[in-house]
């Protein structure tokens, strides 16, 4: 195979993995292996399906070219159980990973501040901090 052109290979989609910096990942396998070879999660495939993929194979490393192209269902189910069950256990693990994230953008004591924000916000320049003064000694006073 000429290194520069493009082949079509049938690969299995593995689904989604967390790479080392905690991205979504799309894992293939290349027919008759075994190894995941991890690429940008582009497209919506099922865990456990075969594509047709145009690749290039080049000192060590595979490139992928355009859209892989559906062809069937992978006829082993042990491989299609497996994949689905890491497919989804990624896609858990991001989801509650977002959540946190989430959560921490909204934390309880800035919600709780920013009432207090607003009004201050609202101030001239010069009652800001006579207003300030005020919050400290109330807080001062709650210990």
């Amino acid at each position: 195979m000429n290194p520069t052109e493009p082949a079509e290979e049938i690969w299995v989609f593995g689904g989604s993995r967390i790479d080392h910096a905690g991205r979504r990942v799309h894992a293939w396998l290349p027919s008759g292996s075994d190894d995941e070879l991890w690429f940008k999660a582009r497209g919506s495939y099922a865990p456990g399906t075969e594509y047709q993929v145009r690749v290039t194979r080049h000192d060590g490393t595979t490139t992928r070219h355009g859209a892989p192209v559906y062809v069937g269902r992978h006829s082993n189910d042990t491989l299609r159980v497996r994949l689905d069950a890491q497919h989804r256990a990624a896609e858990i693990r991001l989801r509650l990973t977002a959540l946190e994230r989430n959560d921490k953008r909204h934390a309880a004591l800035d919600a709780a501040l920013e009432p207090l924000c607003g009004l201050i916000r609202s101030l001239p320049p010069a009652d800001r901090d006579a207003v300030l003064a005020y919050v400290l000694r109330r807080l001062s006073r709650a210990w």
